[in-house]
């Protein structure tokens, strides 16, 4: 697989990297970045939403799926995090405060399409 980049049409991008991994980037009306409650979704952003997700369309590493007002300046380290998998470095980098293995096991397997847009919940997670 080769590294590719793809537009969304809600103003943001997905950069797949060649493991199979893609890094989602929005910002504008539709996510949680500084210009959401602008009009111009292609505007300047210094805030984005960000999500990452495996191969199979799960989502990876970060407790609520995707993670708002990330600061673009962390960018090309959250770049280099998901391309070596490094979802603990993703999670720190996306602002939350702690990344807890035995929550995130799901983040192991590269075929799981298991999401968790509420939170983490033991009884909601198959790999508990």
């Amino acid at each position: 697989m080769k590294n590719t980049i793809r537009i969304t049409k809600q103003g943001g991008m997905q950069y797949t990297f060649d493991n199979g991994y893609t890094l989602s980037i929005g910002c504008g009306i539709a996510h949680y970045s500084s210009n959401q409650d602008k009009d111009d979704a292609f505007g300047e952003c210094t805030e984005v939403e960000v999500a990452v997700r495996n191969p199979a369309g799960g989502f990876v590493a970060l407790e609520f799926d995707v993670a708002g007002w990330v600061k673009a300046s962390v960018i090309p380290s959250l770049m280099r995090a998901v391309e070596n998998k490094d979802w603990e470095h993703v999670a720190l980098l996306c602002g939350q405060d702690e990344y807890d293995h035995g929550k995130n096991r799901r983040d192991l397997d590269a075929s799981s399409t298991h999401s968790q847009p509420c939170g983490y919940y033991d009884d909601e997670d198959p790999y508990a």
